[in-house]
């Protein structure tokens, strides 16, 4: 189970809440809460989740945008990443998502969309598939990263929250046909 994370108090923006996380094979992670000044929804969230070799900071400039507009949002370092301790590995990246997902619902955020970009889109994916969230935009992501499977096209097929996948040419990712079918509701 997810320890409850404390808060402490560093030098951020106004408005930003620095959050120690514990994962539950106990690696520690650093997210940076934004609560809007006037939100539009008081349990809503958008997490963002980063791509690899990059940090929270990727989302920055588009996390100030969700505050303006009355979105809170939380993002994150992935372990080996950012402030964030352990060792970076792709078999994880579920498992930070899902613990951001977990301190946020035991701290009245009833309503999570998750955006992520390359790895942390497939994060997003891999933890979305077995949590109760409200929405998912995955950004030139892969359906799983090397070396590791993390979601099965099944798995994609049966995901039926709102869902926006956005990719190029160029992305690896998976066929058209197998984008069509996952877009499918189940039966």
């Amino acid at each position: 189970e997810t320890e409850i994370p404390t808060h402490t108090s560093t030098s951020l923006p106004e408005g930003v809440e620095h959050v120690e996380l514990r994962t539950p094979d106990g690696i520690d992670l650093v997210g940076y809460l934004r609560r809007a000044e006037t939100p539009i929804n008081e349990g809503y969230v958008v997490v963002l989740a980063h791509g690899h070799t990059q940090s929270h900071k990727e989302w920055t400039s588009f996390e100030q945008l969700l505050n303006e507009n009355g979105i809170t949002t939380m993002s994150f370092d992935f372990r080996g990443h950012g402030a964030s301790d352990g060792v970076d590995q792709f078999s994880t990246v579920g498992i930070d998502v899902q613990t951001v997902f977990d301190y946020l619902w035991q701290n009245s955020f009833e309503r999570i969309v998750c955006i992520g970009s390359s790895m942390g889109g497939s994060a997003c994916l891999a933890a979305a598939v077995s949590s109760d969230i409200d929405g998912l935009v995955i950004l030139s992501s892969p359906l799983n990263l090397p070396g590791t499977r993390l979601v099965s096209k099944p798995e994609l097929q049966n995901l039926s929250i709102p869902k926006i996948f956005m990719f190029t040419d160029e992305d690896v990712w998976v066929s058209e046909e197998d984008l069509k079918r996952s877009m499918r509701q189940p039966s």
